[in-house]
């Protein structure tokens, strides 16, 4: 399987795509505060969290995690939503792509 140019091109979207995500998510906390603006930027923060994980469990207060974990979180969360964005922007191409069945009329 070869490596297209559409296909690197969808890349570098999909990257720059899950990095606006990411600026977006953090522009949640300048909202006025409530309970469901916690909520929601906490559940949108979750996957890079969880990935930080897998190499610091220990989270933030372990030895060396406190510089780690949060650079891990970011690039957890970059590559999170550039995945989602890569899936979506693929099945669109797949969808753009396929030959439209044309009715023959009666």
């Amino acid at each position: 399987m070869t490596v297209t140019a559409r296909t690197i091109r969808r890349i570098i979207i999909s990257f720059i795509l899950g990095y606006l995500v990411c600026w977006s998510v953090g522009y949640i906390d300048d909202l006025p505060y409530s309970p469901a603006r916690v909520y929601i930027s906490d559940a949108l923060a979750l996957p890079g969290g969880l990935i930080a994980w897998v190499f610091v469990p220990g989270g933030v207060h372990s030895e060396h995690g406190a510089a780690l974990w949060g650079i891990l979180c970011v690039a957890g969360n970059v590559l999170f939503y550039a995945g989602l964005w890569f899936v979506a922007l693929t099945l669109w191409h797949r969808r753009r792509s396929r030959p439209q069945a044309h009715s023959s009329g009666p």
